[in-house]
């Protein structure tokens, strides 16, 4: 997550923090990523929101990141 948000200009990043907390607090909480993916999925059942789709984005981040012998260690 924090390489993500590394990628985004500061008042992208800022405004994306503010809009973004429930996803965020669901991530940092989760201890995998299955733990976050079905967090996310319980969450939208209850608000209506889309959380799971940026769950499974941030993971495609990731992956695509290890696979560029990325040394970010997340």
């Amino acid at each position: 997550m924090n390489d993500y948000l590394a990628t985004l200009m500061p008042e992208e990043r800022s405004q994306y923090l503010i809009h973004n907390t429930p996803l965020l607090a669901l991530i940092y909480a989760a201890d995998s990523d299955e733990k976050s993916m079905s967090e996310a999925r319980k969450y939208d059942e209850e608000n209506g929101t889309d959380l799971l789709a940026e769950v499974i984005r941030f993971r495609m981040y990731c992956m695509a990141c290890h696979q560029i012998d990325c040394d970010c260690g997340d």
